[in-house]
């Protein structure tokens, strides 16, 4: 795959610092989104914007979830799901979720975002949507979706694990996965500059030449707690944990 890009390389002034001025004209309109080398802080008057792979990083986590929740072996009714949309901005994240799953569960501060919304889902896919008002209503869930920052104010009390984009302030440990990587074939990685971060610059390059070759990325790997993990680990982490917890009554 051919990826072309412009690279600028700035010499520091006697100061210690580029001349941001000059970066920004030469990068013409794409000094709206400059994919920076990491650790650089802009100055305020830089006439730079760096690029933000915020929603890149967020279309990833929502890939992930929904192939955990396809690939995990459990029955279909035990596939419920978590979502933390404390502001009722997440609305299209739950529409896709509810597809794949028996029910999901929404925590959320701002429910009227969401009450024709639910009854909309229920008409449409027959899948109940949950409005929560505490984090320990998502008992059950096989998986809890974060995509902001987010204080745990008691302790978690569901098996599966958090997927998150965010901090996600603990009481007790729980595997939080993060940090997801994406899939990049190895003539893409070659052409990523050392200093760069491999999201910005892959998330960069798809938003630049068409958001729908988005839809076909997922991660390679995430970050949980201090482990590399991979998809099928965390849909068979799913499978372990939610079995232990199912009980079967004998007829």
């Amino acid at each position: 795959m051919d990826i072309p890009y412009q690279k600028i390389t700035a010499v520091s002034s006697v100061s210690g610092a580029p001349n941001w001025r000059k970066i920004a004209t030469l990068a013409g309109e794409n000094r709206k989104r400059l994919i920076l080398p990491l650790g650089v802080v802009l100055p305020k008057d830089s006439g730079v914007v760096p690029y933000d792979s915020s929603g890149f990083r967020m279309h990833m986590l929502e890939e992930s979830a929904v192939w955990v929740v396809d690939h995990c072996k459990l029955q279909p009714y035990q596939k419920m799901v978590g979502l933390v949309d404390t502001q009722g901005v997440y609305t299209s994240v739950a529409r896709r979720l509810v597809k794949h799953c028996a029910a999901l569960k929404v925590y959320t501060q701002n429910p009227d975002v969401y009450l024709d919304f639910s009854q909309e889902i229920m008409e449409l896919y027959g899948a109940p949507v949950i409005l929560c008002d505490r984090p320990q209503d998502f008992t059950e869930c096989i998986l809890v979706l974060s995509l902001q920052t987010f204080v745990w104010d008691s302790p978690v009390v569901f098996s599966g694990p958090i997927l998150a984009v965010g901090e996600q302030r603990l009481q007790v440990r729980h595997p939080v996965v993060e940090g997801f990587v994406p899939s990049m074939e190895a003539q893409i990685k070659t052409k990523i500059p050392t200093d760069i971060d491999p999201v910005d610059f892959w998330g960069g390059f798809l938003e630049y030449t068409g958001r729908e070759k988005m839809a076909q990325v997922l991660p390679r790997t995430g970050n949980c707690n201090g482990n590399l993990v991979t998809l099928t680990d965390i849909a068979a982490y799913v499978e372990r944990k939610i079995s232990k917890t199912t009980i079967v009554h004998k007829v």
